[in-house]
C-alpha cells in the first residue's frame, strides 16, 4: 500500500527525474544538480537570482 521506494526515488532522484522528463520532452525550467556548496554558487551565477534550491528525498516534508 502507498507509493513503492522506487517511484519515490525517480520522483526525488533529480538526475533520473530530470531524465525522464528528457525522455518524455517535456518543458522544464533549466536547472543544475550540485553537489557542494561552491558549485551551487558557480550554477547559481549562471541561471541568475532569485532561484530555488531543493534538497532530493523531501516527500516527508522534511
Amino acid at each position: 500500500m502507498g507509493t513503492s521506494s522506487s517511484s519515490i526515488d525517480l520522483a526525488e532522484n533529480r538526475k533520473k527525474f530530470q531524465n525522464i522528463v528528457n525522455f518524455l520532452k517535456l518543458k522544464q525550467s533549466l536547472s543544475y544538480i550540485v553537489k557542494n556548496l561552491d558549485d551551487a554558487f558557480k550554477k547559481a551565477n549562471l541561471l541568475g537570482y532569485p532561484l530555488i534550491v531543493r534538497p532530493s528525498y523531501v516527500l516527508g516534508g522534511r
